[in-house]
C-alpha cells in the first residue's frame, strides 16, 4: 500500500512541474478549432498555433516569439491544398511569399527583405494549352510596379517559349545537392547594350543598401559567374542590385535568384 501511494504522489508532482502546456479551442458543434502549444506555460507571448476547418483539415499553421510572428507561416484551403507559404522574422515578412490557387497552381510570389516588399512575380496559366506566363515586377519606394520582363513557358514540352527579360538574365539550376565545399555557379548576362551594366551582389537591407558586396562592371559582351557556397539545406537567396547607367539616366533595381539546397 505504501508503494502505491508513493507512485501516485510522484505522478502528481511530475505533472505539476511540467513546463509546457497545450490549449484547445472548439467550434460550437464540438469540432476542434485550434490547438495552441506553449513551450513555457508562463510565457503566453511565445507559442505555436494550428487552426482547423470543421472538416478537420488544417486552416493555418504558424508561431509567435515574444508576441511577434516568427518562422514559417502556412495557410490552407478547405480542400487541404496550400494557399500561402511565407516566412516571418521578428514580426515582419522576410524572404519569399508564395500564393496558390485552390487547385494548387502558383498565382503569385512576393520577395520581402525584413518587411519591405521588393519584387512581385505574377503567374498566368492557360491549362488547356499548358502555357505558363510569368511577369516579374519591381515594387519601388513610390509604391509603383515596374515590369522587369516576361517569361512564357510550355509545360507540356518543358521548354521556354519566350524569355523577354528587359534588363538581364540569371542562369543556373534551381536545385543543388549539398556536398563538402559545394560551390554553386550562377551566370549573369547583360541584356541591355545601350546601358552600362553594374552588378552588385550582397545582402540587401530594407532600404536597398548593400552589405558585404561583390562588384562587377559588365558590358553587353561579358558574362560573369558568381560562386555561391551552400552550407545548409533549405531555401536560399542570392540577392543584389543592378544599376543601368546612360548619361544622366540611372535605372536601379534589385534582383534575386532562388535556390533550394538538399542533402
Amino acid at each position: 500500500m505504501r508503494i502505491i501511494l508513493i507512485l501516485t504522489l510522484s505522478i502528481i508532482f511530475l505533472t505539476n512541474c511540467k513546463k509546457s502546456k497545450t490549449v484547445y479551442e472548439y467550434y460550437g458543434t464540438g469540432e476542434i478549432k485550434s490547438k495552441i502549444f506553449y513551450p513555457d506555460k508562463n510565457d503566453t507571448l511565445s507559442f505555436r498555433i494550428i487552426r482547423y476547418y470543421k472538416n478537420k483539415n488544417i486552416q493555418l499553421r504558424t508561431q509567435f516569439i515574444s508576441g511577434k510572428r516568427d518562422g514559417n507561416y502556412e495557410m490552407y484551403y478547405n480542400n487541404g491544398n496550400i494557399k500561402i507559404q511565407e516566412t516571418f522574422k521578428n514580426g515582419v515578412p522576410d524572404g519569399i511569399m508564395r500564393e496558390y490557387t485552390i487547385n494548387g497552381i502558383p498565382s503569385e510570389e512576393r520577395f520581402y527583405i525584413r518587411g519591405k516588399l521588393i519584387l512581385i512575380k505574377k503567374y498566368f496559366i492557360n491549362e488547356q494549352a499548358n502555357i505558363l506566363k510569368i511577369e516579374p515586377y519591381l515594387f519601388d519606394k513610390d509604391s509603383l510596379l515596374h515590369q522587369l520582363g516576361i517569361i512564357i513557358y510550355d509545360e507540356k514540352k518543358n521548354e521556354i517559349i519566350e524569355d523577354a527579360s528587359f534588363y538581364y538574365n540569371v542562369i543556373g539550376p534551381d536545385t543543388i545537392q549539398i556536398e563538402r565545399n559545394t560551390k554553386y555557379l550562377v551566370k549573369f548576362l547583360n541584356k541591355r547594350d545601350d546601358f552600362d551594366f553594374e552588378l552588385y551582389i550582397g545582402n540587401l537591407s530594407p532600404e536597398l543598401m548593400l552589405l558585404d558586396t561583390s562588384f562587377y562592371n559588365v558590358t553587353s559582351a561579358d558574362t560573369i559567374y558568381y560562386p555561391f557556397i551552400s552550407d545548409k539545406p533549405g531555401g536560399n537567396l542570392i540577392t543584389g542590385m543592378i544599376y543601368l547607367r546612360k548619361d544622366t539616366i540611372i535605372l536601379k533595381f534589385p534582383f534575386y535568384k532562388e535556390i533550394f539546397v538538399k542533402n
